[in-house]
């Protein structure tokens, strides 16, 4: 190793140090005095708060926020109240947590609806149940949460229909099934979803296995960009991600045996294998 490049890697952990050690780090607050742990995880960004959920040791996992003061630092509301039949109390676990036009979005447990999608202003008053997508107390599970043409899109099972892509505007009539991929009592299990000029792109599982879906929020807007492997095997397609104008994403084909990369521009003439280069 030269000498320039041993200055290099000993400057990077110097400045690294520097930068952590000249903010004014601070605990803001204890929230389970002592020893205690609040397992604090899902912090989203909301406007000028953050969100989060974590337990207290009193309410179980519920939701909370901050402003990053200790005043300003509390449990927005107590979803799930009560103990639980163990002895400890009862919580609704917080999770999948979106910012969607400067309200937070989130799964969430209570007494009555099983997991479901709720909405928060940051008030008590304002943390209510969006939709009760599978009616009583089962679950809708509402995960993968993306934002895409102005609609917050997710997967969902209504009990009905399976697991399902759904969208929402924030209101209970406004939240609904796109279209059953996946019909005749299966379930597309929408996966990987991520937002590529104003239209979402998904992996999704039907009569042609598991492939590469795109959708603009309507049953006729939703389609299978390309059936990488023929049949009902699927390419499986994983890891979308955007960048450089194009959907880069993991996946099987007809001609190639494992995963490899591959890239799309959204049409099926525009997605393209990216094969290495030969050795020299």
């Amino acid at each position: 190793m030269n000498i320039r490049l041993n200055k290099i890697i000993l400057f990077i952990p110097l400045v690294l140090y520097q930068f952590c050690f000249s903010q004014d780090i601070y605990l803001v607050k204890d929230i389970v005095p002592g020893k205690g742990n609040a397992k604090i995880y899902g912090l989203t960004v909301v406007g000028d708060r953050v969100f989060f959920s974590c337990n207290d040791s009193i309410h179980g996992y519920e939701l909370w926020q901050s402003d990053g003061t200790e005043e300003g630092t509390y449990m927005v509301k107590d979803i799930y109240p009560g103990i639980g039949p163990y002895g400890y109390p009862n919580a609704s676990y917080p999770g999948n947590m979106i910012n969607y036009n400067g309200t937070l979005y989130f799964q969430a447990l209570d007494s009555i609806h099983g997991y479901e999608l709720w909405k928060s202003d940051g008030s008590e008053e304002g943390t209510v149940l969006v939709k009760d997508i599978y009616a009583g107390e089962e679950s809708s599970f509402p995960e993968c949460m993306t934002i895409s043409g102005g609609s917050l899109f997710f997967s969902a099972d209504d009990g009905i229909n399976g697991n399902e892509l759904w969208k929402t505007d924030g209101t209970e009539q406004g939240t609904e099934m796109v279209v059953d991929i996946a019909p005749m009592d299966s379930s597309s299990c929408p996966d990987y979803l991520i937002d590529y000029n104003d239209t979402l792109y998904f992996a999704a599982f039907n009569q042609y296995g598991d492939e590469l879906w795109r959708s603009d929020g309507t049953e006729e807007g939703t389609e299978m960009v390309i059936d990488l492997v023929e049949g009902q095997a699927g390419s499986c397609p994983i890891y979308l991600v955007s960048a450089c104008g194009l959907i880069f994403f993991n996946s099987m084909s007809n001609e190639s045996c494992g995963q490899h990369l591959w890239r799309t521009d959204g049409t099926h003439e525009g997605t393209i294998m990216l094969k290495p280069s030969p050795p020299t």
